[in-house]
């Protein structure tokens, strides 16, 4: 579980503030931060 939030914690940082919302729908985001 540790691993899975600093990674999606890594994503955001890395992108901006507006993707974090995206990420959710976009199949793109699905894949790597979504891999459940």
């Amino acid at each position: 579980m540790d691993v899975s939030r600093a990674r999606q914690i890594s994503s955001n940082a890395a992108m901006p503030p507006n993707s974090r919302g995206a990420h959710r729908v976009r199949p793109l985001w699905r894949g790597g931060c979504g891999h459940r």
